[in-house]
This record gives structure tokens, sequence and C-alpha cells, in this order.
């Protein structure tokens, strides 16, 4: 499977308080909608984004939900 890097930008601020019950909402909905990928890492970054997300999907369209 294809291989896709997902950058994220939390639009507030407030959530990285709240970051593992946010994370945790969000896993168990993408879940739901593209079962078939494979998350392989996710990690907190400095710079303009927050978080970048690597996973593995069958297709765009597949890999395009996730976000």
């Amino acid at each position: 499977m294809p291989i896709y890097i997902l950058t994220t930008e939390l639009q507030n601020k407030n959530l990285v308080k709240n970051r593992k019950e946010h994370g945790e909402k969000y896993l168990k909905l993408v879940k739901e909608k593209v079962p078939n990928v494979k998350w392989i890492s996710h990690y907190a970054i400095l710079g303009s984004y927050d978080f970048i997300d690597i996973f593995e999907a069958d297709n765009e369209h597949e890999a395009a939900k996730v976000s």
C-alpha cells in the first residue's frame, strides 16, 4: 500500500490541553470511515504545524478521507 503523510494544525490551541482525548476521538472516527488505513506513526512537531501522521492507505481517495 502507498504511504501518505498528513500534517495537522490545531485551530483551537486549547485542544492541546485535551490532546489525548481529542486524538482518541479522531482515531475512532477515522477507523470507522476508513478501516483499511494502517497507522504507522504520529508525532507532535515544532513549527507551523502541530502534528504529523504517517499512514498506509489503498489509494489517494482513502487517504483523503483521513484528512
